[in-house]
């Protein structure tokens, strides 16, 4: 086979072995899913994460968390927003970092990140607290800088790390969505 046809068929090779693994969650259970999560949201690359054991959280470490009840209670029923599945995003704010919204922008450390949406696609309000902030002790900011889009901290601030279900690394992603 050619190049060409081997990196077209690449992206089916991936999902056939999330689909894989997937399967073997049914036989090994809890043990596959204390070890490994599954992304196919657009909030970061698409793929395979591995959980790292006795990590420490840090900046662009990849976090595996579940949102505070204010907030996901803010969310319940959006088609994009499932209680039961936990995010995963980039840490890209500790205690001491600053971060706010200005001008529908959202920026850390005076760095401009992307844009902030006052709605969803479906036209719902997001929530947004204007104006300067800073990262708690014992907490972090998770934001999906690349995606402008993405429902993160510009929405909903920094985050308890009790929040955190594990540290994990991709293992395998796919540089583009579907």
């Amino acid at each position: 086979m050619t190049r060409i046809k081997l990196r077209r068929l690449w992206p089916l090779v991936g999902i056939g072995i999330v689909i894989l693994l997937w399967l073997c969650n049914f036989t090994f259970g809890a043990k596959l899913q204390k070890q490994y999560y599954f992304n196919l949201t657009n909030s970061v690359p698409i793929g395979i994460y591995k959980v790292v054991p006795g990590s420490t959280v840090g900046i662009g470490e990849y976090v595996v968390f579940d949102l505070p009840d204010r907030i996901a209670n803010q969310i319940e029923g959006r088609s994009w927003y499932d209680r039961n599945i936990p995010l995963i995003k980039r840490v890209e704010g500790l205690p001491g970092d600053q971060f706010e919204i200005r001008n529908y922008g959202f920026f850390i450390n005076d760095s401009y990140i992307g844009p902030v949406f006052q709605a969803d696609t479906a036209g719902l309000p997001l929530p947004q607290d204007h104006g300067v902030h800073t990262v708690r002790p014992g907490r972090f900011l998770p934001v999906a800088a690349d995606i402008p889009n993405s429902f993160d901290g510009r929405y909903y601030g920094d985050v308890a790390t009790s929040q955190i279900r594990a540290i994990v690394k991709p293992i395998w992603v796919l540089k583009e969505g579907f």
